[in-house]
């Protein structure tokens, strides 16, 4: 089974504040799924100030380099703190942090926060930039590209053999 055309209504205190239709393919059941979500203010004294974790919308790894995507729905919908982050990212960890802004499933346009080492910074930023859900994909492909052509990882067997071993403990 799939979450997908299925209308969802949420119901507070007996009155009907929402109804939708969720397109959600890959979940079986939405409320598995909404109570499958952590709740992150548990670990809020973990930190100084107003520090606290956020989520990740989208992150992956190839060949030893790693992107991170945020998902917005409009262009002043992320605070300075996620710049910031990304900006240190892209400087001290060589992680690409790229903001897709748009609709769900629409986007229209992207800011790219990007390491630079040979530059002042530490890092580039693209700017915002309009974008369709076509070059949104054709970005993600030219990182893909980068990694390959820069792969930074010397023995894909050997990381492998250390992912079994570690898994192996978790299982006894």
């Amino acid at each position: 089974m799939s979450l997908t055309n299925a209308i969802v209504t949420v119901t507070i205190e007996g009155k009907n504040k929402e109804k939708f239709y969720a397109n959600y393919p890959n979940i079986r059941t939405l409320q598995g799924f909404l109570k499958g979500q952590w709740d992150l203010s548990l670990f809020d004294s973990s930190f100084k100030g107003r520090n606290r974790l956020g989520d990740v919308d989208a992150s992956i790894e190839l060949n030893g380099h790693t992107l991170l995507v945020e998902f917005k729905g409009a262009k002043n919908g992320m605070n300075k703190g996620q710049v910031l982050k990304a900006i240190r990212q892209a400087k001290n960890s060589n992680i690409v942090t790229i903001f897709v802004f748009g609709a769900r499933n629409v986007p229209s346009g992207y800011l790219k926060i990007a390491p630079d080492a040979e530059g002042e910074k530490g890092f580039t930023s693209s700017g915002y930039q309009d974008a369709s859900l076509e070059e949104i994909n054709e970005l993600f492909s030219d990182w893909s590209r980068y990694t390959e052509a820069n792969n930074l990882v010397e023995s894909k067997t050997e990381e492998w053999n250390e992912v079994t071993a570690i898994l192996a403990g978790l299982y006894q």
